[in-house]
């Protein structure tokens, strides 16, 4: 029998392509991922549970207060709408703080959005100090509400206005960021941005950031766990649906929910659909014009006197440089309204573009002043 030489199996190794080499690694590897995996001896790590409601819940607060009586019809429900109730006078302390806790425990919202809930099933005197205790009784409400004038970062916020609503926008108004820019190029609504140098134009969208913050600083409080993108969709949702249905008091107890949808929303106290207000848009704009006049009231704004021949300053509108002055002086030729002036050059400007020189304007009393000047300088 012919043997081969040791020199002659080396060379045929030798010879062999990286390819093969590299296929006898690969099978040698696949053998030992697929052995059995040691036991190890550390112990598991147990994550929390994900405890996120996706749906919000409509169950009827007065089932939750055992000896409670449920609101009395006194008209014939029309299908499943609510009909007009007699009001239910609570008379026991216990009973009362107990419906306002759980009248606060619906989505955790102001007082007037709780008194606004229960007052048109339910009274009992001094109803709004009982609702004011019962919020300051809730643990998770202090743990997270700011005090008035705090000021805190924004946190991660995730906004699907599609997705939670089912209405595409159509106005868009955000900030200068480079991103809302680039985003904007390609919508195919209005996107408008506020002013650079006033960004409190921006106020309302702040605010209702800092109500979705504080709900989501209680929801965590509370247990509520989301480690993936479906579960912070779903705390989202649970927020949103909460502010959507908080009652307005000078709306008339409407809710943004109501304006958006076609359709009657549930009631939280009784378990059936509201009724629809007939006139319900014409309702909610005289309370959305009314909240922008005391908006406007409440800017601050230095009172000034514009008359003709006055000496003023006025902005630049394209300066050369960033050295270039920013103002050129002017005189007032003609007033053409509260806020409208011509200039001695013959341009128009609004009134916000020009510095008023308030050391040049005489005073009431300037005539006073140099008469007692001249006394002093006779005797």
């Amino acid at each position: 029998m012919p043997v081969r030489p040791r020199s002659d199996s080396s060379d045929q190794q030798g010879d062999q392509s990286p390819l093969v080499r590299r296929s006898a690694r690969l099978a040698k590897k696949r053998r030992v991922d697929d052995a059995e995996p040691v036991p190890s001896q550390e112990e598991p790590i147990d994550e929390p549970p994900i405890v996120v409601d996706s749906g919000y819940d409509f169950r009827p607060v007065y089932t939750s207060v055992p000896g409670l009586p449920p609101p009395s019809y006194t008209t014939t429900l029309s299908g499943d709408i609510d009909g007009d109730v007699d009001t239910i006078t609570i008379e026991d302390p216990t009973d009362q703080l107990e419906l306002a806790s759980y009248g606060h425990e619906i989505a955790h919202e102001a007082n007037e959005v709780v008194y606004d809930r229960l007052r048109r099933f339910y009274t009992w005197p001094n109803m709004k100090k009982t609702l004011a205790k019962a919020a300051e009784l809730c643990e998770p409400c202090g743990r997270t509400k700011t005090r008035p004038c705090d000021r805190q970062f924004k946190q991660a916020l995730l906004n699907k206005v599609y997705r939670l609503f089912g209405v595409f926008p159509r106005i868009v108004r955000s900030d200068n960021a480079s991103i809302f820019r680039s985003a904007s190029i390609t919508f195919p609504g209005v996107w408008t941005f506020s002013p650079v140098h006033g960004s409190p134009s921006n106020g309302h969208a702040e605010r209702r950031h800092r109500v979705i913050n504080r709900k989501l600083r209680r929801l965590l409080l509370q247990g509520v766990v989301g480690n993936d993108l479906s579960g912070w969709n779903d705390i989202l949702t649970k927020i949103c649906g909460e502010m959507n249905n908080a009652p307005v008091c000078r709306a008339g107890g409407l809710c943004p929910t109501d304006i958006l949808m076609y359709y009657p929303c549930t009631n939280i106290i009784t378990g059936a659909n509201r009724q629809q207000v007939a006139n319900k848009h014409a309702v909610w704009r005289n309370y959305r014009n009314a909240a922008l006049a005391r908006t406007a009231q409440k800017i601050a704004a230095a009172e000034q006197s514009l008359a003709i021949g006055q000496h003023v300053m006025v902005r630049v509108q394209k300066p050369n440089s960033k050295l270039s002055p920013r103002y050129d002086p002017a005189t007032i030729t003609r007033i053409l309204g509260s806020n409208r002036v011509e200039l001695d050059n013959g341009s128009i400007v609004h009134s916000r573009d020009l510095k008023i020189l308030r050391s040049l304007v005489p005073d009431e009393d300037s005539e006073d002043d140099d008469d007692v000047s001249q006394t002093i300088a006779n005797t």
